[in-house]
Order: C-alpha cells, then structure tokens, then sequence
C-alpha cells in the first residue's frame, strides 16, 4: 500500500506542469531490420539486458536463501543490487559520453561476468555477509547499466524522428529477455542448484561481451562530438520517450544523425554498432 502512494505521489509533479503535450507527428515507425542495421549491439543488448535483469530479480532472492542467508540478509542483498545500479548510472553514462559506447558495454559485461564466479567461489568458502554485499553493488551497478548503454548506442545512430518507434522496438526485446531469462535460469537451477544461476548469468554476459567485440572490430566508433548525451533510461513504457525533449523538432535540441538510414554516405550511421 506505502508503495502504491508513492508511486501515485509521483506523478503529481508531471500532473503539475504547465509544459504541453509533445508533438508526436513527425515520429515515423522503424522495422526490426532497419533497426539492427542501425546498431546490431544495441537490440540485442536491450535482449540480453532483459535476460540479465529478469532473472536476477525473478530469482535473486530465491538464490540468496538457498545459500542461507536469512530472510533479512537475503532483503539486503536484494537492496544492494539496486544500490549499485542506482550509484553507478552517472559514472558510466560519463564513461560512455567520452568513450566508445560499445568499449563501456563490454567492460560492464565483463564486470558482470567477473562478479558472479567471484561469488560463487567466495560464497563457497564461507565468505562473509559485507563481502557478498560488496559484490552484490557491483554487480548490480553492472547489469543496470547495459540497457541504458544500448539506448543511448541506438539513438546515436538514429535520427530523431525515430527516436519513439525505436524505444519501442528496444523495450520489446528488453520484455522477451526479461520474459526467456527466468524461465531458463530457474531450468537451470532445479537441474543443478542454486550455484547454477553464477554460471548462467555468467555466460550471457560474457557470450555478449564478446559480440560486442566484434562489432568493434568491424566498425569504427562515432566520433564522442556526434554521440547524444547519455541518459539513464529505465526499462519502462515507450511513451516516456515522447516527453524527452530531444525528440521534439525545436533547433536548440543536440543534432544526433544528419542522414537517414540506408544513405551510402554515412556507414558508421547505418551500421556503426
């Protein structure tokens, strides 16, 4: 119930605003194709995020008590998770703003793949309460940062009157990782055990790290001047994606792409990702 309050308080500032409604008449739709011609790296990565988050919060807390942590323990291990993905938002989005998108992705993959066999070794040999905790922030600072990555990598390769078709389309593949991950990370486990969902989570990170790498290797980054800036974008509702004022027509918004997609002339637009 305290819950629900809050979530009907919240909307009280938006009720408030005297802005009006976004214009939304020059938004064109965007097909799966044109999209992952756009940036391969960031629909997946909106799958595999979804894959990587479903599961940890369908079945972190069933992992935590199967360890035996207590019912406290195991709410506090839950909370260090968003923790870490609430702490870090800002200094990757820093890291992605200056950097190769796609180079922070895998980094963060890595740190996610890195932090779950650490666990499970450490777990083993009796490691204690504020170590798992540790682990727990970064790792959840981790897996929180992959979809907002693959947004922001998608929306620089992508001219703006794009910008809701393409939230859309990413939200969908984010809903069908979210939706797959559970179901074979609880497989998994019954078959087995608990220490089964280190290795699943491992292995999607890793195994997207590494395709991420490759896209590196076949494309150039986009130069950081032409990269929109990062924003940390939760997993919800498209239709936020309306209200963001870059996707309305005013000139003073950041110019992200000057060629549609498909023109010959830009190939880091069309398949930089």
């Amino acid at each position: 119930m305290l819950a629900a309050a809050l979530i009907g308080l919240s909307l009280v500032p938006v009720a408030l605003t005297r802005l009006g409604a976004p214009a939304l008449d020059g938004h064109r739709p965007l097909s799966v194709r044109e999209l992952y011609a756009a940036s391969p790296v960031g629909i997946v990565g909106a799958g595999v995020a979804g894959m990587l988050v479903g599961s940890f919060y369908a079945l972190g807390v069933v992992f935590a008590r199967k360890i035996g942590l207590s019912v406290s323990e195991a709410s506090l291990f839950m909370s260090m998770v968003v923790l870490g993905g609430f702490s870090f938002q800002w200094p990757i989005g820093l890291l992605a703003d200056r950097h190769d998108r796609r180079l922070v992705l895998s980094g963060v993959l890595v740190a996610a793949g890195i932090s779950w066999p650490l666990l499970a070794s450490l777990t083993a040999s009796g490691l204690p309460l504020l170590g798992l905790l540790l682990l727990a922030l970064m790792f959840g600072g981790a897996i929180s940062s992959v979809y907002p990555i693959c947004v922001a990598q998608t929306f620089d390769r992508l001219e703006r009157k794009h910008y809701v078709a393409a939230a859309g389309r990413l939200l969908l593949f984010y809903a069908v990782g979210a939706t797959a991950g559970p179901l074979l990370t609880s497989t998994i486990m019954a078959t087995l055990g608990p220490y089964s969902f280190f290795a699943f989570e491992t292995v999607v990170a890793v195994t997207f790290a590494g395709f991420v790498a490759h896209r590196v290797r076949r494309r150039p980054p986009l130069p950081a001047d032409e990269q929109e800036v990062f924003v940390a974008v939760p997993s919800e509702t498209s239709v936020a994606t309306g209200l963001d004022p870059r996707t309305g027509e005013d000139t003073g918004a950041p110019a992200v792409a000057a060629m549609p997609l498909g023109d010959p002339g830009c190939p880091t637009r069309v398949a930089g990702a």
